[in-house]
């Protein structure tokens, strides 16, 4: 995946994975893809509910679910920087930014 194209929108929320196209044969690779993405959602949360989603089908594997996961590595490399920093100030105001 290290020149795959990054994609810089984020899954929607109403996603719906079908059954329908071809099983995959070897289920330990996609596993170990998604054992390592929920540990990722502790600091990405944008992702938590695509994860949970593919995460539910770990045992009846179809193509399909691994474009998904092919996806959201995907939007893992677009986002690569973008992260919130928090610096040291003498006064105590919160400020935020959305």
């Amino acid at each position: 995946m290290l020149y795959t194209k990054p994609w810089f929108t984020r899954l929607g929320n109403k996603l719906a994975l079908d059954f329908s196209s071809e099983l995959l044969e070897s289920y330990s690779h996609y596993q170990k893809l998604v054992s390592k993405l929920i540990y990722l959602t502790i600091t990405q949360l944008d992702i938590t509910f695509t994860i949970n989603l593919v995460s539910q089908y770990m045992h009846a594997l179809t193509v399909q679910h691994l474009s998904m996961i092919k996806c959201i590595l995907q939007y893992l490399k677009g986002i690569i920087g973008c992260e919130i920093v928090m610096t040291r100030h003498d006064h105590t105001n919160i400020m935020g930014y959305t």
